[in-house]
């Protein structure tokens, strides 16, 4: 499932894959909430934005640098 979730395995390799694909496609059609996820870096917060986070909810502005500030963006 993870090779999966970062897009290395194509829901047609395996049955299982494709099964959870599908749910997933539901649950996506008709969710009203959000998820959001916690970053500590900028690199955590990309890869929580890669795997369909809505966004940032909670973040550790200590563990970044003013150099860094820029990679926080959403888009």
């Amino acid at each position: 499932m993870a090779r999966y979730l970062t897009g290395e395995l194509r829901p047609e390799a395996d049955p299982l894959v494709a099964a959870v694909h599908r749910l997933l496609g539901h649950a996506d059609a008709v969710r009203t909430l959000g998820v959001r996820a916690n970053a500590d870096t900028p690199d955590d917060a990309r890869r929580a934005r890669e795997l369909g986070a809505a966004g940032i909810g909670l973040c550790a502005p200590s563990t970044c640098s003013s150099a860094s500030a820029g990679n926080w963006s959403s888009g």
